[in-house]
């Protein structure tokens, strides 16, 4: 049976060209890892997004995974990987919605996690503008509408200024940059901080 999945790998924020963390999508033998942008959604609404695209298969022929969001003015972006329906098998296909024709689009409808839906085209196998086939991978139903998004853990209100951060219980651990010698700072979900860590992730009496 092949296997399908789609979550975060590592929630960790980086910042590049914007504030964003990595994802992964495996459908049979295919693995792939993708940067998420949180700009305009954050890990929680991507992970919803996925699990909602999930049960939409239960009762439409149609859904979607968003993976990227960029909704700036003049350069709007989506990347979803689309669901297609058919009998016992799901056909997916990766595509992406930027340029002219996404900014017509978008004075018609916004795009969000309920209307991302809205944004799919009919399947087609063959591209119109270069007579190439477009690539498509296969996965039977089951194996798609069984399968639950994990949780990247919790949305972070501390804010590390592009540090390396992790999650450790619902905590956030970053470099403590007033100190030298390799100390942490940690912090609650609500950016209260918790106090001074050792490399060993011992606490240190201030």
């Amino acid at each position: 049976m092949k296997k399908f999945s789609i979550k975060i790998i590592d929630p960790r924020e980086r910042k590049h060209y914007s504030i964003y963390c990595i994802g992964e999508i495996q459908i049979g033998d295919f693995k792939e890892s993708f940067d998420i942008p949180l700009r305009y959604w954050s890990k929680k609404d991507y992970e919803k997004q996925w699990q909602d695209g999930i049960e939409r298969l239960k009762t439409h022929d149609q859904s979607c995974l968003v993976t990227a969001v960029m909704l700036t003015k003049t350069t709007p972006l989506a990347i979803l990987w689309v669901l297609y329906k058919d009998g016992d098998i799901v056909h997916i296909q990766n595509k992406a919605l930027f340029r002219s024709r996404f900014i017509t689009m978008l004075k018609k409808e916004f795009f969000t996690s309920q209307t991302c839906y809205n944004f799919i085209t009919p399947r087609k196998t063959i591209s119109e503008s270069t007579g190439m086939k477009i690539s498509e991978w296969d996965v039977s139903l089951e194996e798609v509408v069984k399968y639950k998004v994990p949780s990247s853990g919790s949305e972070s209100s501390c804010d590390t200024h592009g540090e390396l951060a992790f999650n450790k219980d619902n905590n956030w651990i970053c470099a403590d940059n007033s100190h030298n010698g390799g100390r942490w700072k940690m912090f609650n979900s609500k950016g209260q901080r918790k106090g001074t860590y050792d490399k060993d992730l011992n606490y240190i009496k201030e």
